[in-house]
């Protein structure tokens, strides 16, 4: 038994864009505000630069070891959820890095963005 796959499913899977995900996380005042200035200094938009400082953060802490602190929810006021595009690849890095530090994605977002 073979599995084809429709021909319209497969134009959808060759479309460029595929390669990234939506990401949503919990950013304050301050650095919502360096996002965007970022973004119209570089003439690009905030997943861009977003993109560029997950793989900086990444590339800086490769190799070191942080401590282990329990998932836990954070309720802390005056944070705007946003959501920004990834690549799959940096899905996948910020929750394997998640599970292993303890800590949620949007705390690593919001570091890396303090840290650029």
């Amino acid at each position: 038994m073979e599995i084809t796959i429709p021909e319209k499913q497969k134009r959808a899977e060759n479309k460029p864009g595929k390669d990234f995900v939506t990401l949503y996380f919990a950013l304050p005042k301050n650095l919502s505000d360096r996002l965007e200035g970022h973004a119209k200094d570089q003439k690009t938009t905030e997943s861009a630069v977003l993109r560029n400082m997950i793989d900086e953060y990444f590339s800086k802490n490769k190799g070191k070891s942080l401590d282990y602190s329990p998932l836990k929810k954070l309720s802390i006021l005056g944070m705007k959820t946003t959501p920004r595009t990834v690549r799959r690849d940096q899905d996948k890095m910020l929750r394997d890095f998640s599970q292993k530090t303890g800590r949620n994605v949007s705390e690593i977002v919001r570091n890396a963005i303090e840290k650029y």
